[in-house]
């Protein structure tokens, strides 16, 4: 069979890898398709693949430079058998080519964002509804979800597009589970003395990994952002003035950058009283930090703090953190985040979908609850997948929600056998969230699309 898979972001890699190099392996004719962007920062160039330099002959990556080109290009190719991306065919193409792509477009599923996703393009991109869409979920109980999510209109919330959303997936789609597909045996099954090595771990220390807080000012004047004065008192304000992994011997013009910003932020604090509320308490993401550095310490653990290249770091967090790790390096199979997992007992983040990534890889996770999640359409994921009782966010022997304040309080009184995870909790986790099937993703994706 033929498939053509989208690439419009370095970050893709992380989802569609497993699921291509399966393909590869099974004589399966795999095209990549890269569509570079020269304004972004996160061109997926073709020496970032994977792929780049295996020698096979069923694969092949090409490179195209806007939209138009990708509408050429399929409609002047022989037919594919499938088209996979991350997005609607309407990110990309437009009516013309309906009839080509019906029935054949397929849409992963990314973490929660997909039950959302429509409102990321609306109004700037028309919702192209009359062609057939298959969806890929993760799990019956996921998959679910777009269902529930039809009536999401019924549900008030400012700002927000709920009748396009809706329709987007009451009608024409036709929704799979195939389970996560980021992780897969060979992700599994990395030598965790290699990483180890890699990142001068001890090796008679278990791993605590931190996943820190997702705030840059730019995203709170984004549609659907709300909360850029409680996020400058938690986080803002603990942030490097400068970014020294962007540089680029532009130090003086990057600190006055940050300077300002951090003015801002403070200014955002002032004129907020739940903000000033917060920021007068001092319960800071740096306060998070410090208690997690005692309870690694009273229970002999590693403490790695993994930054994400999108977003400032904080101030100081190598004086805190045993390790801080950055994932600027071109490597998206397996990524960063995946070889510490292969090695972390505890991580914890704030309402990360990360949480598919730890459970998979037998990392206890931690969700740190904050009274104005990071997220779009925040009533919608806390009515959804809150943090009630097994629930996706609060499961017992696999994740457990904490407030800030009681990491901050009490964290360091908890004993360590409360964060171990339950191999058959673990199982019916899986089930629910991860994966229903008994097949691995791979497996189950490439079943599917030859029986459709």
């Amino acid at each position: 069979m033929k498939f053509l898979f989208i690439i419009d972001t370095k970050q893709t890699y992380r989802i569609f890898s497993p699921i291509i190099n399966s393909g590869i392996n099974l004589d399966h004719e795999i095209t990549i398709c890269h569509i570079i962007n020269s304004r972004a920062l996160n061109n997926p160039k073709i020496d970032i693949s994977p792929f780049a330099n295996l020698n096979k002959a069923n694969i092949n990556i090409i490179e195209l430079f806007s939209f138009d080109e990708l509408k050429n290009f399929i409609s002047s190719s022989d037919n594919f058998d499938f088209y996979i991306s991350l997005k609607p065919v309407q990110f990309y193409l437009d009516s013309s080519l309906k009839n080509k792509i019906s029935g054949k477009w397929i849409i992963f599923q990314v973490g929660l964002d997909s039950y959302l996703q429509v409102w990321y393009w609306e109004p700037n991109v028309p919702l192209l509804q009359n062609y057939e869409r298959l969806i890929f979920s993760y799990s019956e109980h996921l998959g679910s979800y777009f269902n529930k999510f039809k009536d999401v209109e019924k549900l008030e919330e400012s700002n927000l597009n709920y009748h396009n959303y809706s329709n987007f997936f009451k009608d024409n789609s036709k929704i799979f589970n195939i389970g996560f597909p980021d992780i897969d045996e060979k992700i599994k099954k990395i030598d965790q003395a290699i990483i180890r090595k890699k990142y001068n771990i001890p090796e008679n220390k278990e791993i605590f990994l931190y996943l820190p807080f997702p705030f840059k000012l730019s995203h709170p004047f984004q549609k659907g952002y709300n909360s850029k004065y409680w996020h400058s008192a938690f986080s803002g304000i603990y942030q490097k003035l400068i970014d020294d992994r962007k540089l680029n011997n532009q130090f003086s013009i990057s600190f006055l950058r940050g300077l300002l910003k951090k003015l801002m932020m403070y200014l955002f604090i002032f004129i907020n009283r739940e903000a000033f509320s917060w920021y007068l308490s001092g319960y800071s993401e740096k306060k998070v930090m410090l208690a997690i550095k005692e309870f690694c310490k009273k229970n002999n653990l590693y403490f790695v703090l993994k930054n994400r290249s999108k977003y400032p770091g904080i101030k100081d967090a190598d004086k805190i953190a045993d390790l801080v790790v950055n994932d600027e390096e071109e490597k998206y199979y397996p990524t960063v985040f995946q070889e510490l997992l292969s090695i972390a007992k505890i991580t914890s983040g704030y309402n990360s979908t990360s949480v598919f990534e730890c459970i998979s890889m037998n990392s206890y996770y931690i969700d740190i609850v904050s009274p104005n999640i990071f997220f779009r359409g925040e009533r919608l994921y806390r009515k959804f997948f809150g943090v009630n009782v097994n629930s996706l966010y609060n499961f017992d022997g696999v994740v457990k929600s904490m407030s800030i304040e009681d990491i901050i309080d009490k964290f360091i009184e908890m004993p360590f056998k409360d964060f171990l995870l339950d191999p058959s909790k673990k199982l019916e986790y899986e089930k629910l969230f991860i994966n229903s099937s008994k097949n691995t993703p791979s497996d189950n994706f490439y079943r599917i699309t030859q029986n459709i």
